[in-house]
């Protein structure tokens, strides 16, 4: 009877006929037809059809009992999706790792802070890169450096590099880590405590000239002994007679003369 009433569309009176008949199967397989997803998950479920749960469960967002079920049935790359859709990243990276998906668990070891792991999975997919900016990130967390400087900066992690050697107090290294990625307020702090005045200038000078205020930047330029910079910057801003000074003084004589014609047509 069931199986008449689902051929005839009518799912509510099937569900109820293969219930009493304890086929949750086919009462699952009509609740999904009628886009009943959760009532399916459960039929499934009951009926020992753990991935087909997993299926219903995670097409109505029902995540953390889409993961269980896909556990269940031993497909750990799907559990492990749906466990991170739901930030259970521990559980998603075991499950990640048990599908041999080792980006992924590595980028979900690394949620929850466990770098030593996240960098032996990173290493397991070829992902040099990020395997030493996870054991960069283990040597931090241990208070460890100058370790952590030489991972980060081989990762071409600048920005955890300069974080690095702040904390160590190597200001030098960390305003050149920050300059390196266009934290240039950053940088000019540490190059201050640094006692480097000429990089101080060169940083404002990047600054202002990233903020398109190339007058000021050209004359940080010039201070910081940047004359090529400084002729950049005074020609963007149309000083063409100040921009023909300062690449005559850093030897670019083809550019001086040509901002020469510039200041006599202007």
């Amino acid at each position: 009877q069931g199986r008449l009433l689902e051929q005839q569309k009518r799912y509510a009176e099937a569900v109820a006929c293969y219930k009493e008949a304890e086929d949750y199967a086919s009462a699952g397989r009509c609740y999904k037809q009628a886009g009943k997803y959760v009532e399916a998950g459960r039929c499934c479920e009951r009926a020992g059809k753990y991935e087909e749960a997993g299926r219903c469960y995670e097409q109505a967002r029902e995540y953390l009992k889409a993961a269980q079920c896909y556990e269940q049935a031993g497909e750990y790359g799907d559990a492990g999706r749906c466990y991170e859709q739901v930030g259970e990243y521990l559980k998603a990276a075991e499950c990640y790792q048990k599908a041999v998906e080792y980006v992924e668990a590595g980028r979900c070891w690394e949620q929850v802070v466990e770098y030593h792991k996240a960098a032996q999975c990173y290493q397991k997919a070829g992902k040099v890169q990020d395997t030493w900016r996870c054991r960069g990130r283990l040597a931090e967390q241990q208070h460890r450096y100058a370790e952590a400087v030489k991972w980060y900066e081989q990762a071409g992690d600048y920005a955890s590099a300069g974080r690095c050697y702040e904390k160590a107090g190597k200001f030098g290294d960390a305003g050149r880590c920050y300059e390196q990625v266009g934290e240039y307020q950053k940088a000019v702090v540490c190059y201050e405590r640094a006692g480097r005045p000429q990089d101080v200038y060169g940083c404002m000078g990047r600054l202002a000239e990233q903020q398109q205020r190339y007058a000021e930047a050209a004359q940080y330029y010039v201070k910081a002994n940047e004359y090529v910079k400084a002729g950049e910057c005074f020609e963007k801003g149309g000083k063409f007679w100040e921009a023909a000074i300062w690449y005559t003084k850093a030897g670019k004589l083809l550019k001086a003369e040509e901002c020469r014609r510039k200041a006599q047509t202007w």
